[in-house]
């Protein structure tokens, strides 16, 4: 009788723990263990933000800090691809995340052929069609514009900074294959899409036994890229502000008031 009431008291000790676990992810069968923990993010009043600036960067794939993202195993890009195409992530038109993209519209967009009239002799008319497959491949995304929003939460005294947005620049090709004009591909609104990178690893180091996901990735921002735009009256990027030199002094400037913010505040408060 003894040892059975301790069982019953181990197991009302324990069992409030269990049921506060924060377990998000897709169902899990009996006896499964998730692969990955995905939290939500505390419950923030707009009365507690004391401070706020909205950025976007640009993530250079060629830069050695942001290679994880192009590892040729599994490209970065080729899991954002294969999950537009698969509606498990929603694209948007535009970084206000208004209006959302058709699924069906979407697989169009990444996978295209065009039907090109070319000039023959031999062809009746003097005239043959071509099919050029246009399809967006790894070739043709070489960087991703990411959004982020920089808040000091008075709440709990703490300089917060939260991805909003990620976007793959695609390049636009001419009959020769020759790259002209980049544009977002679509945009992902990266909150609504934490669990869906959360059951994905990233390529950082095959020596180690730690998985990391692209969620805990993008949470621990580890990714280097420059600043493109400041929220401004005008919406427009620093290089539509500035010369190209200045554009690139004013986007360190940004990062550097950004970094000094916090260490400031405290200063002017003591």
């Amino acid at each position: 009788m003894r040892i059975f009431l301790k069982l019953m008291a181990c197991w009302a000790l324990f069992a409030p723990l269990k049921a506060q676990t924060p377990v998000l992810g897709t169902p899990q069968q009996a006896g499964e263990k998730p692969e990955h923990l995905v939290l939500a993010y505390p419950p923030l009043r707009e009365a507690d933000v004391f401070w706020e600036k909205r950025i976007w960067r640009d993530i250079d794939l060629t830069v050695v800090e942001n290679r994880h993202f192009a590892q040729w195993e599994s490209p970065f890009f080729q899991l954002v691809l294969d999950g537009l195409a698969n509606g498990q992530l929603v694209g948007y038109r535009a970084d206000d995340f208004a209006e959302p993209v058709p699924t069906e519209e979407m697989r169009g967009k990444i996978r295209r052929l065009d039907t090109l009239l070319l000039a023959d002799e031999n062809a009746p008319g003097g005239v043959c069609t071509d099919i050029v497959d246009r399809s967006v491949t790894a070739r043709d995304v070489m960087r991703f514009r990411v959004q982020e929003i920089w808040f000091f939460d008075k709440q709990r005294s703490r300089f917060q900074v939260r991805v909003i947005g990620i976007a793959p620049l695609a390049l636009k090709r001419d009959n020769l294959g020759e790259p002209y004009w980049e544009y977002p591909l679509c945009w992902i609104h990266y909150p609504d899409s934490r669990l869906f990178f959360a059951q994905h690893a990233a390529p950082l180091d095959p020596r180690s036994r730690v998985r990391v996901s692209w969620e805990a990735l993008f949470e621990a921002h580890y990714f280097f890229g420059p600043i493109t735009k400041l929220s401004n009256v005008w919406d427009a990027s620093l290089e539509q502000l500035f010369e190209e030199e200045d554009a690139r002094m004013m986007s360190e400037r940004i990062q550097e008031n950004l970094f000094n913010f916090e260490h400031d505040l405290w200063i002017y408060q003591k």
